[in-house]
Parts: structure tokens; C-alpha cells; sequence
């Protein structure tokens, strides 16, 4: 009977000669002549997770076929780690959980940005996820004029960022952002109407503009008053005065 173990970070693949077929790291057979016996091994790799509070990373794909081989998950403690065979193609996904944002790949896998991280297993690898916490931040639907977002200098923020809600809309607007992230709005009447209060998270703001940082889920909302236009016909011989009152 022969067993065979191999040294640390090899793992035992298959017998030869004597042993061909043989499926465990026993082989037994009778010795009636001279007998040649091998095995060979396959070198392995260790990848190391660390664990990101608020991001699990799953695997998508071990060499090219789906697999959830990998779930290590934000609820776990410490490191998650994982032994593979050299040469093992790789590709993990991020998911961060609600309101939390995927940030980025850190580590020695070569990854960046926020897609999925693909690699091989070529060394001893560690990956690890970075996240950021995300608010809310509710306009609810002005009733006559629109509340804008704008940078600091007062200009529409375009792109991703954007964020306008108006008259017209159907409801209520919302943008997820960043924590720590500031936030000027600018509010701008309709025809006819004038701004008359900033009121929730910008109450007290006393121009058409609002500035305000990220730091918990925040509702903005604005009033409006109804205006008319007076007119007074030019007189020839005489002037007419608006007065109080009591004249």
C-alpha cells in the first residue's frame, strides 16, 4: 500500500505507472516483478478576501464556466480564503448592500474601477472591496416653479449629477448621493408666481438658492405666491399714488 501527500501548496493529482487510475491518495496493488510507480501534482494558490463591511464578492465564472464558487459575503468576519489550482481564470463581482455604494477593487489582482475583477491565479493573491455610504435626497414636486441643482457657482449640474424637479413633473424627485456631498439648489418660479420660502431641510434660507451636506436622507420643498400685474393708465393732469391704508 503507498500513500502520497503532497508538499505544501501542491495538491496531488493523479498516480502513474503501477497506480494509473487509482482515484484517492491510496494505492495498493501486488508486487510480483518489478514495479515503477509515479505521481504527479499541480501547484496552488491561495486567494485571500478581505472582508468589506458593506460590499459581498461572489465569483461569476471559474475558467470560463458560471459558478458561485466563491460568497463572501458583507456579513462575514475577518477573511474569506480560497485555494486554486495555477493557472485558475477568475472573475469576481461586487455587490454593495442598500444604501451603500460600490467604490472600487483594491488589492494584488490587478483590478480597478467598479466592473467585475478578472484574473488568474498565478501567486498568492488578495482582493478587497471599498464602499461609501449613500442618503436620498427628495425634492418634493414644487407647485409653481422648479427646484434645480447647481454647482457652487451656479450653474446646472449636468450628467450623472443632474437633478431638476418642476411644476410639470408627475411627483416627487430624487437623487441618491454620496454621503458628505454638497448640495446647492436653486429655485426658480414659475410665470407669474413668486418664491416665497425654502421649507424642510432648507428652512431659513433666505435667497433662491439652498446649501446643504449629505449627511442623512433630506426632503426639500419650496412655496410660491400668486402674482398680478396692476396697471395704471397714464393721467394728463394729475398722479396716482399707491398709499397705506390710512393714506
Amino acid at each position: 500500500n503507498l500513500k502520497v501527500v503532497p508538499d505544501a501548496t501542491w495538491r496531488f493529482d493523479a498516480w502513474g505507472n503501477a497506480c494509473t487510475g487509482e482515484a484517492t491518495t491510496t494505492c495498493s496493488f501486488s508486487l510480483t516483478g518489478d514495479t515503477t510507480v509515479s505521481a504527479t501534482f499541480v501547484k496552488t494558490y491561495v486567494l485571500t478576501i478581505t472582508k468589506a463591511e458593506h460590499v459581498s464578492i461572489a465569483t461569476t465564472s471559474i475558467n470560463a464556466t458560471p459558478t458561485a464558487g466563491i460568497d463572501c459575503a458583507a456579513s462575514a468576519s475577518g477573511t474569506c480564503t480560497y485555494t486554486y489550482d495555477t493557472a485558475t481564470a477568475l472573475v469576481l463581482t461586487a455587490t454593495a448592500d442598500d444604501t451603500y455604494r460600490f467604490t472600487g477593487w483594491t488589492g494584488t489582482t490587478g483590478c480597478s474601477g467598479t466592473g467585475t475583477c478578472s484574473f488568474t491565479m498565478d501567486a498568492d493573491k488578495a482582493v478587497s472591496a471599498t464602499f461609501v455610504k449613500t442618503y436620498v435626497l427628495t425634492i418634493s414636486k414644487p407647485a409653481h416653479g422648479t427646484i434645480t441643482r447647481v454647482d457652487n457657482t451656479g450653474a446646472a449640474v449636468t450628467g450623472a449629477g443632474a437633478l431638476a424637479c418642476a411644476s410639470t413633473d408627475s411627483g416627487d424627485c430624487t437623487k441618491t448621493l454620496d454621503t458628505a456631498t454638497a448640495v446647492y439648489l436653486k429655485v426658480v418660479p414659475d410665470a407669474t408666481w413668486r418664491f416665497d420660502a425654502w421649507g424642510n431641510a432648507c428652512t431659513g434660507e433666505l435667497t433662491t438658492t439652498c446649501s446643504l451636506t449629505m449627511t442623512a436622507d433630506k426632503t426639500v420643498s419650496a412655496t410660491f405666491v400668486k402674482t398680478y400685474v396692476l396697471t395704471i393708465t397714464k393721467t394728463a393732469n394729475g398722479t396716482i399714488t399707491r398709499v397705506t391704508d390710512t393714506g
